[in-house]
């Protein structure tokens, strides 16, 4: 198991929502861009499996958070 803790955008504002912390060993991730109002925004959508089946949309690069996942996978399983 990891914990990702990124930048949380809101699905209604778009603006920065403050931090979120997402458990689990398994998420799928993929970015889109998002449009509130006048307000275009690109995002990463990270998904957990467990809640929100839309996904968690958050501020961090697809990139980043690919390799914060793997960084932090390769990590605990070292340490098993």
């Amino acid at each position: 198991m990891i914990t990702l803790e990124l930048t949380l955008v809101s699905h209604m504002t778009g603006c920065d929502d403050g931090k979120i912390f997402l458990v689990g060993d398994r998420f799928a991730v993929t970015s889109r861009t998002i449009r509130t109002g006048a307000k275009v925004r690109d995002v990463t959508v990270v998904n957990d499996g467990l809640c929100r089946h839309d996904g968690y949309f958050v501020e961090e690069s697809y990139e980043d958070v690919r390799d914060i996942i793997s960084n932090k996978l390769i990590t605990a399983r070292a340490r098993a």
